[in-house]
């Protein structure tokens, strides 16, 4: 212990200096310490092995991680990135959060595409390929209100509900509709002639067409819905008019178009009447669209298709749902390929679920095989809701459903998660309405991102965006993306997924997916280019 250390000559010290502990030399406790501290880097080395082995493994099972990408898609990527740090960036030194916010406040914090923002103008003008839940078709407010109620035909209900419609809704007649039970019909332009400020007047006519999350306290769900149908009645009642609804229509086409979308498929046969009153039928509806589609794309630079979701209401009786589901059938045989199946609608929690129609649903298959025609397929409204017992989800997958509107209680459900997986049943998520109908209150928060890190296939949609305020789908993928963290690789997978369960036949559905690939392509040069 008293022996020179010839440690310490190497150390460069005094060579008979002692430690004051046991007469230990400082050379030797210093390579203790080397050694503790080798130990514990190889300790951290293994736990941060363990630790991205971990990360690996869960991104391996997540929903992208076999998305292709090629070199050009991988750069893009990193530009993508960037846009997306900054984006959370601003919000975050803002010290506000969008995705906490009704959509309506949210809003005037994300801006508009044409107002100087990167990511949401990227996100407009990226090709969206499908959007598989929507209720809107020809609902510009703005566009009903000019091309609508500026006719001399145009009438309005300022008094209560009728046989005709119901307070602040339109009905167009040479003469004005007979005023029962408390309605009032007035012409439009006498109303606003008599405001004195025709801007001020439209923006009340907006309005009132527009739904405003009501607040919780005060307002049942019950309520909150009546109010919402309500809203949506009152522009499918300018929207109905033969004349109207030619114009309105073919302007929807040119918004989805700009908006990045290719192919949308509609829920419902819009309900159309003509200049004398009479009601359109469904047959002559439909051919109206497709002449109306076919004639847009003789026009335009860029291709749009379209299908159409028969739909019913879960509010009415069992005969009625086999009536409605009996000719479905028919124009399924009728309009192959343009008329696709049927869902159920409507407030799901107050209403009659799926088992309450179960023998019709037994009653239609053997109706169809009878007659010869298209086997029902389905497109169910399931688990629009917060109510996990619920039991709609389970109905809809037995039924044999390829896709599920909104499924929004699914992710309190782990056996059909692994249904919904394995058999690739897509999920028609729609984030802003599911907000606006207070489903969710912060986006960040919708268990849409748990069924996608389960690896469950869904899709964008914005189901009812017009009377939300907004146009197209861009806003819906700007919430998904930004709330969620999405990279590039999960945005080209979310658009692929809905091309690739569209209802489209083989034929239609191979052209659409070339339409979208090679806008796909040309947008990623886009960026490529702007990042320069």
């Amino acid at each position: 212990r008293n022996s020179r250390c010839f440690h310490q000559s190497w150390l460069g010290v005094a060579t008979r200096a002692r430690t004051m502990r046991g007469g230990r030399c400082a050379a030797c406790m210093v390579l203790v310490l080397v050694a503790a501290v080798r130990a514990r880097d190889a300790a951290l080395d293994e736990y941060m092995r363990q630790r991205e082995e971990l990360i690996k493994g869960e991104y391996e099972l997540s929903f992208a991680a076999d998305t292709p990408m090629s070199s050009d898609e991988l750069k893009a990527a990193v530009v993508w990135a960037k846009m997306l740090d900054e984006e959370t960036r601003k919000h975050g030194e803002a010290g506000v959060s969008p995705f906490a916010m009704n959509f309506r406040e949210a809003r005037s914090l994300i801006g508009e595409p044409d107002e100087g923002h990167p990511l949401l103008l990227a996100l407009r003008n990226m090709p969206k390929g499908a959007i598989l839940h929507t209720h809107v078709l020809g609902w510009d407010p703005r566009f009903l209100i000019e091309h609508g109620t500026y006719r001399p035909d145009c009438y309005i209900n300022v008094g209560e509900q009728d046989a005709v419609g119901i307070s602040l809704s339109y009905y167009f007649t040479q003469t004005a509709p007979k005023t029962s039970n408390g309605s009032n019909w007035q012409r439009v332009v006498d109303l606003r002639n008599a405001s004195g400020n025709a801007t001020t007047f439209d923006n009340w006519l907006f309005d009132s067409m527009q739904f405003y999350t009501p607040p919780v306290q005060g307002v049942s769900e019950d309520d909150m819905w009546v109010y919402f149908d309500h809203t949506i009645w009152r522009l499918g009642s300018i929207r109905s008019f033969l004349p109207v609804f030619r114009l309105a229509v073919v302007h929807e086409f040119q918004l989805l178009v700009e908006d990045g979308v290719q192919h949308f498929e509609l829920r419902g046969v819009p309900t159309v009447y003509d200049e004398s009153g009479l009601p359109l039928n469904a047959e002559d509806v439909i051919r109206l669209l497709m002449k109306l589609l076919d004639q847009f794309n003789a026009e335009s630079e860029d291709e749009l298709s379209m299908t159409i979701i028969y739909s019913s209401a879960r509010k009415k009786s069992q005969d009625e749902i086999l009536s409605d589901m009996q000719r479905a059938a028919g124009l399924m045989a009728e309009f192959p390929g343009f008329v696709v199946g049927f869902d159920l609608m409507d407030q799901e929690d107050r209403y009659h679920a799926l088992l309450y129609y179960i023998e019709d649903f037994f009653a239609i298959n053997n109706y169809t095989q009878q007659l010869g025609l298209p086997q029902m397929q389905y497109f169910f409204h399931a688990g629009e809701t917060t109510w996990a017992h619920r039991h709609n989800l389970y109905d809809a997958l037995l039924l044999g459903a390829k896709r599920l509107g909104h499924g929004f209680a699914l992710a309190e459900h782990p056996s059909l998660i692994h249904i919904c997986r394995d058999q690739s049943v897509l999920i028609e998520v729609c984030p802003i309405s599911n907000q606006m109908l207070r489903l969710v209150t912060n986006i960040q928060n919708h268990p849409a991102l748990a069924l996608l890190r389960n690896n469950v296939t869904i899709s964008i949609n914005p189901d009812d965006a017009e009377i939300y305020g907004y146009h197209g789908v861009t806003y819906d993928w700007y919430m998904a993306s930004t709330a969620w963290g999405l990279p590039l690789r999960a945005l080209k997978q979310l658009a692929m997924n809905s091309v690739d369960h569209s209802s489209l036949p083989e034929g239609q559905l191979a052209s659409l997916r070339q339409r979208w690939a090679a806008k796909w392509d040309a947008w990623i040069a886009t960026l490529l280019q702007q990042a320069r």
